[in-house]
């Protein structure tokens, strides 16, 4: 298959994992990681010239403005790993979620800190919920500190390199 650039772009609201899941996607602890939010201003690192990733700060409406429209991120050549936290879809969620869908980007959901639910059966709750509310491309339940499902995450960004058919289907450890 041949190698087309494309730029990963890591959004979310402060505090949901963005820096933590950059620094797994590259092998390196490049980002700046804390509880403390906005500690992330910009980061962006180049795997093998062709794939560019980019930790973004955390979302907030105006940032959606400022940054999103501006930087080139209308080519169908980028994809979005929209990053939420365990259950919970926040106003801010909400607000970035209606600008992706206005925008029909192409998007990858990630539930982040899955590890913390107790029943795991919620989860299929929400990501039914999810379906309805845009077209994502996946919709990924993971844990970036107990490492779960990252690898398949890493498998549709690396190694399938075509936006358009990834898996549709979630492995839920």
């Amino acid at each position: 298959m041949e190698k087309k650039n494309y730029n990963i772009y890591i959004i979310g609201r402060p505090n949901v994992g963005k820096s933590s899941l950059f620094n797994c996607l590259i092998d390196k602890k490049f980002s700046i990681t804390s509880p403390k939010p906005n500690t992330t201003k910009e980061n962006l690192y180049i795997l093998d010239g062709n794939i560019k990733i980019v930790d973004t700060p955390g979302i907030n409406e105006s940032f959606l403005f400022k940054y999103i429209s501006f930087n080139e991120v209308y080519f169908d050549n980028n994809i979005f790993l929209f990053l939420i936290e365990k259950l919970k879809l926040t106003y801010l969620d909400n607000v970035l979620l209606n600008f992706l869908k206005k925008n029909k980007l192409n998007v990858i959901i990630l539930i982040n800190k899955i590890d913390l639910l107790k029943n795991k059966l919620l989860l299929l709750d929400q990501i039914l919920y999810l379906k309805e509310k845009y077209n994502f491309e996946n919709i990924i339940p993971i844990s970036i500190k107990k490492n779960i499902n990252i690898n398949i995450l890493k498998e549709i960004l690396f190694k399938t390199n075509n936006f358009t058919n990834f898996i549709s289907s979630t492995n839920i450890k």
